[in-house]
Parts: structure tokens; sequence; C-alpha cells
């Protein structure tokens, strides 16, 4: 009779025992089974993220566009400094940015972006005539068209005057100025 008491309390607890372990294989079950649904939601979300990246890109080569800290004018990229310095170290400045002083296809674009922006600041541009006194080139070497240019501008005040800079408040906006005043730049990204 011991025997089967000691039996019967075996299967008993040897019962508990497997009824523990199913609840537990259940709950181990139910818990995969959320897991693998959040997986399957943040799947779903990185999809989208990635087709939506695929969507920028694609439109970037449709459009423009600019890389922090430059902003779009039209279909040119454009960073307007708020330091000040001058022509050759504003260049430095914007070669250090993966980019040239602007030499903007649309000067009126640029002109507002920085009215916009700075007001009615001095703006140095990627223009000189350094290498033959009188001719004004871009950096890029496309020519100034002459209905750009302020009044009586270029007029090479005091001799000294081989720089281009933006003045927004002039119409026409473009004006010389010696390279050395320290004023501020616009940068225009380059790719």
């Amino acid at each position: 009779m011991a025997a089967i008491i000691a039996i019967t309390f075996y299967l008993l607890i040897g019962g508990c025992v497997a009824k523990v372990e199913v609840s537990e294989l259940e709950e181990l079950r139910s818990a995969m089974m959320i897991t693998q649904l959040a997986l399957s939601q943040q799947a779903q979300v990185l999809f989208r993220m990635v087709n939506g990246t695929e969507h920028v890109q694609s439109s970037c080569l449709e459009e423009t566009c600019c890389p922090y800290p430059y902003q779009r004018v039209l279909d040119e990229c454009f960073y307007l400094s708020t330091k000040k310095l001058s022509w050759s170290h504003a260049r430095q400045y914007c070669h250090g940015m993966k980019g040239t002083l602007a030499m903007p296809i649309n000067v009126y674009a640029l002109e507002s972006f920085v009215h916009d922006k700075g007001g009615s600041v001095f703006v140095w541009l990627g223009a000189t005539d350094e290498g033959q006194e009188g001719e004004w080139k871009w950096l890029n070497g496309r020519p100034i068209k002459s209905e750009d240019w302020s009044g009586s501008q270029p007029d090479n005040y005091d001799g000294n005057e081989h720089c281009m800079d933006l003045r927004p408040e002039w119409h026409p906006p473009l004006n010389d100025a010696r390279c050395s005043n320290k004023q501020r730049f616009a940068c225009q990204y380059t790719s």
C-alpha cells in the first residue's frame, strides 16, 4: 500500500511538473509570437523607410539636392556665411566646405536669398579681374553679364578693386571691391 501511495504521489508531482512545464512553454510560445509580430511590423516600417529613401534619391536626380548647410536657390546650392573674411580667406573657407565662392547663374535669385538671410550685407562672390585688369570672369571662367553690374561698376576705385561682391540693396547688385575687405560671403556647393 505504501508503494501505491508513493507511486500515486510521484505521478501527482510529475503531473504537476509536467503541467508547469506545459504552461511555461505556452507562455514562451505566446511571447515568441508577440516578438515575431513586433519584428514583422518593424521590418515593414524599415522597408517603407528604405523605399522612401529611394524615392528621395530618385527625386534628387530630378531636382537639385543640397547637403547641409547649403540651401537650394532655384537649381543651385548656396550657403551664406555669418563670418567676415577677406576674399581669399572666404574662398579657402568655401573650399573647406566642398564648395567655392558663389558663381550664380541667376544673380537676382542669389540676391534675394542673401537679402532674406542677411539683410543689406555685402557678400563676396567668386569672380575677379586679377588675371587681366578689367576682364571680369567667374572663377570657373564663365563671363559676367554686363547688365548685372550696378551703375558705373566695375570702377576699380583707387586702382585696387579686383574682387566681386554682391550688394542686395543695389539694383543691379554686383560691385567690385578691395579683396582685403572683411565681409560675409556666399559659398556654392559643387558636387
